[in-house]
């Protein structure tokens, strides 16, 4: 009876672990839901002309950022590191449907920091100070580390950042480069300069959080090559540049003299038409 009892056991066992988890079977961008409504106004420091106050909106209902008091959101401030690994939990968090409660204690982030070694978000003393504002590089990093490839598919060919070299051994050069192809982020303009030291502002966290909760908000999207800085060039190369600006783009003209230093200003400035 007993051999039979344990068996029967060992059976319910190994019938359990055939069975795929509700950790894997609900993971997924439907999750997130807009759970709060934003009013109109609702935060007096977000014009409704500006540029990231759509955004604000749809990170506030999707219910992954909330303003610095009830009535403003400081979308010119910095974001510290631990309000960086917050964002990160709670898209993690959402995403795998595994409705974790967060209770602060002492120091507040350190619930979320627990969580975020666990679950392999950052590693355990990645950071010296969690109230430090957060550079690009980093808030890339740890939120990039948030969402699964599924979640993060590419939609873009990005294989050159002016600012991030793919060769480098930076650890978060992957996730600057995954996030840009995701059509998360674009950079800082037309040749997709990230500048990752600088640091990141609220309102650009709140595009970046929506864009990776929504899918159809993601842009494909093609880099421009950035013109080298001036005297860069070779000589011959300067006046190939002026030559064919001055036949085919009406400019230049004055680029086939013999002064090779006036050359290569006008080449720079020539230079994004080709």
């Amino acid at each position: 009876m007993k051999k039979r009892l344990i068996s029967a056991a060992l059976a319910s066992v190994m019938a359990l672990s055939t069975l795929p988890s509700a950790f894997a079977a609900n993971a997924g961008l439907s999750n997130f839901e807009r759970t709060k409504t934003y009013t109109d106004g609702q935060f007096t420091d977000v014009s409704a002309a500006a540029w990231y106050a759509e955004y604000v909106k749809d990170a506030f209902e999707l219910d992954l950022v909330s303003g610095n008091s009830d009535t403003t959101f400081n979308p010119n401030g910095n974001l510290t590191i631990a309000e960086a690994v917050v964002l990160a939990c709670n898209l993690h968090n959402i995403y795998y449907a595994e409705g974790k409660e967060f209770t602060q204690g002492n120091p507040w982030y350190q619930v979320y920091v627990d969580y975020a070694v666990e679950k392999g978000i950052i590693s355990a003393g990645a950071y010296s100070s969690y109230t430090a504002s957060a550079t690009r590089a980093q808030f890339a990093q740890i939120l990039n580390a948030a969402l699964p490839d599924d979640a993060l598919r590419a939609i873009n060919t990005i294989t050159s950042i002016p600012d991030v070299s793919a060769s480098s051994s930076e650890a978060w050069t992957k996730a600057v480069y995954r996030l840009y192809n995701a059509g998360v982020i674009s950079g800082n303009d037309k040749y997709g300069t990230f500048a990752p030291k600088n640091t990141i502002k609220r309102s650009e966290v709140a595009k970046i959080v929506t864009l990776m909760a929504d899918a159809s908000l993601r842009t494909e999207f093609t880099l421009a090559e950035k013109p080298p800085e001036g005297g860069t060039l070779s000589n011959a190369k300067v006046q190939e540049i002026c030559l064919l600006a001055g036949s085919e783009a009406g400019g230049c003209f004055g680029c086939t003299g013999e002064r090779i230093a006036l050359l290569h200003e006008c080449a720079n400035e020539c230079w994004m038409e080709f």
